[in-house]
């Protein structure tokens, strides 16, 4: 994992590509389509180990990707074939890396494409941080999606001349200065 993420940030994309399609290999995975299908998702079921390590390869590809495009692809891989190791953390992730991306590419469809995504963010409450009790906190599986999906939306949300009201959880126009 530590490999896949370093060639991402070195903007290595073709070698990380490799690797991400070798874990896929550890992992044992099969396409939707294959008879060996049922068995791949019994595997990662039982192995959450496994499973962990598919959704931080596949949001790290989603994150690191060339393009807009390129990242959608592998969201979409994500939430159709790998629903086994689907999860809110997982949803909230690809969400928040696919804004962060479509910013990048700071096009008009890309800016468009990521306001909608904020959007959905903030419909499903990113904009509020979660009660989680201490116990939680320990757990490797908790993160805190709240403070990144801010991060990440602010710059989208002020090119449209809006801002995100975190009082109220919702996207509203900016007030004149």
């Amino acid at each position: 994992m530590t490999d896949l993420v370093t060639f991402c940030r070195h903007h290595q994309f073709r070698p990380a590509l490799c690797l991400f399609v070798h874990l896929l290999g550890q992992v044992n995975y099969h396409p939707p389509s294959s008879s060996e299908y049922q068995s791949f998702l019994a595997a990662l079921d039982n192995d959450q180990r496994k499973a962990t390590l598919v959704q931080k390869s596949v949001s790290t590809m989603v994150r690191y990707a060339p393009n807009a495009r390129t990242s959608f692809a592998f969201a979409l891989f994500a939430l159709k074939d790998l629903g086994c190791v689907r999860d809110e953390n997982l949803d909230n992730t690809l969400l928040i890396n696919l804004i962060y991306v479509c910013k990048l590419e700071h096009t008009p469809l890309a800016m468009d494409q990521a306001l909608k995504l904020v959007k959905d963010g903030v419909k499903r409450g990113l904009t509020k941080p979660r009660v989680v009790d201490a116990k939680d906190k320990l757990n490797e599986k908790y993160r805190e999606p709240h403070t990144a999906f801010i991060s990440v939306s602010r710059s989208v949300a002020s090119y449209f001349h809006m801002e995100i009201d975190c009082q109220n959880h919702a996207l509203v126009s900016q007030r004149p200065r």
